[in-house]
């Protein structure tokens, strides 16, 4: 969201999204810890990281602020 509110509302539709796209984008890995992505969102202030395969460097998923707080509070009821 912070890359397209740095555009203009008169240029929004002349803005390709590869000209705004954050290209060095934190990431997590599948096997990372919730306290590794709680962390990362934390330190930079971000509410979303992909969750990228270690050996195909694919996308495989995403995880967010929401996602751990829920899997936080699941596993706290238990």
């Amino acid at each position: 969201m912070s890359d397209v509110m740095r555009v203009p509302h008169d240029a929004l539709r002349s803005t390709s999204v590869g000209s705004l796209m954050t290209k060095n984008v934190i990431s997590v890995y599948p096997d990372d810890t919730l306290l590794v992505a709680l962390e990362k969102l934390t330190q930079h202030a971000i509410g979303r990281l992909p969750v990228i395969d270690k050996e195909t460097k694919e996308i495989v998923g995403i995880v967010s602020r929401t996602d751990l707080f829920s899997t936080y509070e699941k596993n706290i009821a238990r």
